[in-house]
């Protein structure tokens, strides 16, 4: 006979209340983990090293986040291999198919994360992507980050691209470009004079708490150029305004 004190409702409120503070200051410190990181992007060239040479590849030379934490923010490793010294992923999402005729080619998105001492170190994207999406653009919008102005209720960041006077007069991918590099958008719409692409991805892993991520570009209608992207992640969602602000 089941004991009246073990399945007390009062006991039960206990249990749960505990198991949510305990979740929540989980996800607490890996806000605090991502505010430093945040930190770390305002002075970019203190605590990271851009190589563009061969793709794009970040050395994070003063590492913060954690495996779990790069996990919660929905990035999952297809394969994972250590070499007694390090832990590196390859990371790896494939597009939900658009509607239409199947599309020949496999659009995916494929980057290769380090972590050394349990800590991210290191985070590259082949050079492939680049044939379309310009590189300094791409480092500039990593720079810009360090400004995100963040809503905690909506949980999301603002990010307002602020190149510096090297990649000033890169000019943003266009849809062809995009297109190019990620195929048929799952969905696309017209409104208040902007192209909106959206795009589904589900990671490849075998890790079943994985969850889809969506990419949403926003493209002039008149001149075809990318004014924002939007990247839904399962915690998070940020916005990154490509093309600056017109003046009024």
């Amino acid at each position: 006979m089941s004991s009246p004190r073990r399945n007390s409702p009062r006991l039960r409120r206990t249990f749960a209340f505990s198991l949510l503070a305990a979740t929540l200051l989980l996800s607490g410190c890996v806000y605090l983990r991502l505010l430093d990181l945040k930190r770390q992007f305002a002075r970019f060239d203190t605590h990271f090293k851009a190589d563009t040479s061969d793709g794009v590849r970040i050395e994070c030379l003063k590492p913060i986040l954690l495996p779990d934490d790069v996990r919660w923010l929905g990035v999952f490793p297809e394969t994972v291999t250590t070499d007694g010294v390090s832990e590196k992923w390859r990371v790896r999402w494939v597009k939900d198919a658009p509607p239409g005729e199947p599309e020949t080619a496999v659009y995916d998105v494929e980057l290769e994360t380090r972590f050394i001492d349990d800590r991210l170190a290191y985070v590259g994207i082949p050079e492939r992507y680049f044939a379309f999406f310009p590189k300094e653009l791409f480092v500039s919008l990593l720079r810009s980050t360090g400004g995100a102005r963040i809503d905690k209720s909506s949980r999301s960041a603002e990010v307002d691209n602020t190149p510096d006077p090297a990649a000033a007069e890169i000019k943003p991918p266009t849809i062809d470009s995009i297109g190019g590099m990620l195929g048929r958008p799952n969905e696309r719409t017209t409104r208040d004079g902007l192209e909106i692409f959206r795009y589904r991805y589900r990671a490849m892993t075998p890790e079943k708490k994985a969850k889809p991520i969506e990419m949403t570009f926003a493209f002039d209608s008149a001149t075809g150029r990318l004014q924002t992207l939007k990247a839904k992640l399962p915690t998070d969602t940020i916005n990154f305004r490509v093309a600056p602000k017109t003046k009024p």
